[in-house]
């Protein structure tokens, strides 16, 4: 209920010219959406409606939520599926390479740039596949 901490209102975000928009026009989308009513009643209807699969209606373009995450999450496993092979693969490697070179020169640099880079925030990381890749 993060919304209610923002400034302004729901119907305001909702215009990119919320002064052209009459008070009774904001006043009905306020109440289609719920927001007339209490929050821990507005929590408590959006909980229920979660657990029967109902995610809501997106507040900037009116589609589904259940429908933008149908679209998007072909996708997304795609490339969840894809890095995790690369992961394991590449995991196996470096894993049989410290195996065979135990204590070593080759072990301890391993270990430690692994170390290093799943300590790195995975915002870093994206902002330098960025950098690289783009």
């Amino acid at each position: 209920m993060l919304i209610f901490i923002l400034p302004g209102s729901v119907t305001d975000a909702m215009f990119s010219r919320p002064e052209a928009v009459s008070e009774s026009v904001k006043r009905q989308i306020e109440i289609n959406l719920g927001l007339d009513k209490n929050v821990f009643l507005q929590y408590f209807s959006w909980i229920f409606a979660f657990l029967q699969g109902d995610f809501g209606l997106s507040l900037i373009s009116g589609e589904s939520i259940s429908a933008i995450i149908g679209k998007r999450l072909p996708n997304t496993i795609a490339l969840s599926l894809a890095s995790f092979f690369f992961i394991s693969l590449f995991s196996l490697i470096l894993g049989f390479i410290c195996a065979i070179y135990k204590n070593k020169f080759i072990d301890i640099f391993i270990n430690i740039t692994t170390f290093l880079l799943a300590c790195l925030p995975h915002f870093w990381v994206g902002l330098a596949f960025i950098l690289v890749f783009s």
